[in-house]
């Protein structure tokens, strides 16, 4: 079982290959990415796709 956590406005749970698009999409958002990320600035697709894939593996891993 995958562990989430649901309120009214808000669910968390781990990441998911189908999650990749909308991580790229605000990962170029130079909007959001003025308050989020290290350094601060936009990423390129491949960059943001490529963290994505390594966060999935690593949460979908032996003990995930």
């Amino acid at each position: 079982m995958t562990p989430t956590l649901e309120t009214p406005r808000l669910r968390l749970r781990p990441l998911a290959s189908s999650d990749e698009a909308d991580l790229v999409a605000l990962d170029s958002d130079p909007e959001v990415m003025r308050y989020v990320g290290s350094p601060p600035g936009t990423r390129t697709p491949e960059e943001t796709a490529d963290r994505a894939r390594q966060r999935i593996s690593a949460d979908h891993g032996p003990c995930g």
